[in-house]
C-alpha cells in the first residue's frame, strides 16, 4: 500500500494564502488552520479561517506557506 504524505501544517498555525484562483481576493492574506485532511487523500489538504471566513474549498500545501507568529497582516 502506498504511504500517504504527512501534513506540513496542523491545525491553528498560522498561514499566509499563496493562491487561490477561486477566491483570489484572499490571496496575500493571513489565516488558521482549521481542519486537516490527510488520512484519505493523495495529499494533504486544509480549510483556511481568514477574517472570520472558511474559504470554500480546501487548500493544498502549494497554496499555503507558514508564518511566523509575530507576523501581523
Amino acid at each position: 500500500m502506498e504511504q500517504m504524505k504527512k501534513a506540513k501544517f496542523s491545525k491553528g498555525e498560522r498561514v499566509r494564502i499563496v493562491c487561490n484562483e477561486i477566491q483570489p481576493e484572499y490571496v496575500g492574506q493571513i489565516g488558521r488552520i482549521a481542519l486537516v485532511r490527510d488520512a484519505d487523500v493523495e495529499q494533504p489538504v486544509y480549510k483556511v479561517h481568514v477574517k472570520g471566513k472558511m474559504l470554500r474549498l480546501w487548500a493544498t500545501e502549494e497554496c499555503l506557506e507558514k508564518v511566523d507568529n509575530e507576523t501581523k497582516n
